[in-house]
């Protein structure tokens, strides 16, 4: 919540441009947000139901509307790469020895750069 604090402040208190600023917020349950936070005027509000997919989905029709974009991938093919590099990092880490546990356990900066690689290997989503 501290990001979304931040960020929403942002928007409201610094200018220069920012106040036209939009944010997304994705949470498991629709209206969880209201039972913590009184106030959020302006921000576009997702529920996912704990479903990556859904989330995905979520996610790519936001930055699709606000970026104007008019030729994005479809979701479909945002979640099968999604699917891909998932399946090549778990076969990757359990080849060098780690559980399923610790796979799971394995923290953003690790993923993230794993993902990195990924890419880099195989290439961005078509444009």
């Amino acid at each position: 919540m501290l990001e979304l604090g931040l960020d929403y402040g942002c928007r409201l208190y610094c200018g220069g441009g920012r106040e036209t600023k939009t944010i997304l917020i994705l949470e498991e349950q629709p209206h969880r947000h209201g039972a913590s936070i009184s106030d959020l005027a302006g921000c576009d509000v997702q529920a996912h139901g704990a479903r990556y997919d859904e989330a995905i989905r979520r996610v790519r029709s936001w930055i699709a509307s606000e970026a104007r974009l008019k030729d994005a991938p479809g979701p479909l093919h945002i979640i099968a790469r999604y699917d891909d590099v998932r399946a090549w990092h778990y076969e990757r880490l359990a080849a060098r020895g780690f559980a399923p546990r610790d796979i799971e356990e394995y923290t953003m900066q690790e993923l993230l750069t794993s993902m990195r690689e990924w890419i880099d290997r195989r290439g961005p989503l078509p444009t």
